[in-house]
């Protein structure tokens, strides 16, 4: 899971199950809730460098800790992939709301 360290901590704020959440280190948690901070501030796009760095992480999770997918859990890791999808399986929160309020507005 990549968001801020409160969405991470609380693991979407205990709709995930704590079975089903495959934990970062402490540094790469740190690393992830900066850059994080900084896309929601700034309002970045993704850059090279910061892509490679989440590519790695979310890499390593699939490999080593055997994840299917990588839940980005934050409305900023939405806009900041807009032009660049990530290269590894995942699941965009901000997008599953999308398109529950557009059935919604649409019954």
């Amino acid at each position: 899971m990549f968001g801020n360290r409160a969405v991470m901590h609380t693991r979407v704020f205990g709709a995930v199950a704590k079975q089903r959440d495959i934990s970062l280190d402490r540094d790469d948690l740190d690393w992830v809730h900066n850059t994080y901070a900084e896309i929601a501030i700034h309002g970045k796009r993704a850059t090279q460098p910061e892509m490679t760095e989440f590519s790695r992480l979310a890499n390593r999770l699939l490999q080593r800790k055997n994840a299917q997918a990588i839940l980005l859990a934050g409305t900023d890791l939405s806009s900041f992939y807009a032009e660049h999808q990530p290269d590894f399986p995942h699941i965009d929160l901000a997008q599953l709301h999308i398109d529950q309020i557009v059935r919604h507005a649409l019954a």
